[in-house]
């Protein structure tokens, strides 16, 4: 596998976390990937290979040549089939919404084509950016064509604020601490979240500390199971494995197992 990784301009950073060119020049038949819940939506252009994604067993969806990949709330497969070429954004939570004008929790576990959420033609962009050879020419490109659309829009600044609180404090901070921050209240915080992130405020929390806590467990030689449970304040042990089960498909423990198998 090859990757390479490209930052945004200035302009473009409240907005996008990165760029990604995935290649994988050797042909295969067939690569699946377990992976888990996330808080980041994605553009997705594919110059060479098929991709499937599904959050129920043995029901995938193949992506399209230009496709937006929304929120995942649970555990999902990831299909590959052929020799690859990718090129992927890593949009920041509050940066589709600004761009497309419509409610983010229609892509839900989900994925849709590109030309439905934008009234600029997708096919266009992908006609252009295969006609680049250069992978930092591609990158200019595209950052081009972001900035003429993001011109137009506003970004909710103080939806970007409390996103960037939730992250700092590992989504350890209430729903209505949250609120008393950005100076509004309870409804109009989930109205914001549901219709510009995907997802209610609650359940962003829920999956910031989730992610925080796989990080934790991947980086651990020997993860410490209460330690954890108090410094992400579960109630108890059994809190702590329900809600990781309910992300993760599996128990922390089993989780950890499945990460020593792989580093063998």
């Amino acid at each position: 596998m090859q990757t390479k990784i490209f930052y945004p301009s200035l302009a473009l950073q409240p907005f996008i976390s990165h760029y990604r060119i995935w290649r994988f020049p050797e042909p295969r038949e067939i690569m699946s990937i377990k992976d888990f819940p996330r808080t980041m939506m994605d553009m997705v252009f594919f110059f060479e290979g098929n991709i499937e994604l599904s959050t129920t067993e043995n029901v995938f969806q193949s992506l399209n040549p230009c496709t937006f990949v929304g929120y995942f709330d649970r555990a999902y497969q990831i299909c590959a089939r052929g020799r690859l070429e990718i090129l992927n954004i890593r949009f920041r939570p509050n940066g589709v919404y600004p761009l497309t004008k419509i409610p983010m929790q229609e892509l839900l576990n989900s994925q849709i084509e590109m030309g439905i959420l934008l009234k600029e033609n997708s096919r266009e962009w992908h006609e252009r950016l295969v006609e680049v050879q250069d992978d930092e020419a591609k990158i200019l490109l595209l950052e081009n064509l972001l900035q003429e659309l993001y011109q137009k829009s506003n970004l909710h600044h103080r939806l970007d604020y409390g996103i960037q609180q939730i992250q700092q404090n590992k989504g350890l901070i209430s729903v209505q601490k949250l609120a008393n921050s950005l100076n509004t209240n309870y409804k109009s915080l989930d109205r914001w979240f549901n219709k510009k992130v995907g997802v209610s405020p609650k359940r962003f929390i829920q999956l910031t500390r989730f992610k925080c806590i796989l990080d934790e467990i991947e980086q651990a030689q020997c993860p410490d199971w209460m330690q954890i449970v108090a410094d992400y304040d579960f109630h108890d042990q059994a809190h702590f494995i329900k809600e990781f089960k309910q992300f993760a498909g599996v128990t922390p423990t089993q989780f950890r197992t499945a990460l020593l198998n792989i580093s063998e």
